[in-house]
């Protein structure tokens, strides 16, 4: 719905956009398949920064700054708790952890070069 909004409001689709809506769904899938349970902060970040973001796309509601703030939140919620989780040896498959702190990562990388 996402990327729909945004063509459809005849916004570009930048780069940090189209790679974190490629590459969300594999980090939900290795942690599910990993048993993975510390992604719930994460997962409420996600949920409220769509709140914002829907109308925002749609043009009925001009939250920027807000969106800019919940986007930095859950990057740094999702980097801190895997790396936490794998610190600390939370449940779940160390592997899934890990992956789920490289995709994290990438995404702070790839805002900050876009």
């Amino acid at each position: 719905l996402d990327v729909y909004l945004v063509i459809l409001n005849k916004t570009p689709v930048l780069m940090h956009f189209r790679w974190y809506h490629q590459t969300i769904p594999s980090v939900v899938l290795t942690s599910l398949i990993g048993n993975v349970s510390y992604e719930w902060p994460t997962i409420v970040s996600n949920t409220l920064l769509h709140t914002f973001m829907y109308p925002h796309f749609a043009g009925i509601w001009n939250v920027y700054p807000i969106l800019l703030v919940l986007a930095a939140w859950q990057i740094i919620a999702g980097i801190g708790f895997s790396l936490y989780a794998i610190i600390f040896h939370c449940d779940g498959s160390f592997y899934a952890q890990l992956y789920g702190l490289f995709i994290y990562s990438t995404y702070y990388n790839v805002i900050c070069i876009t």
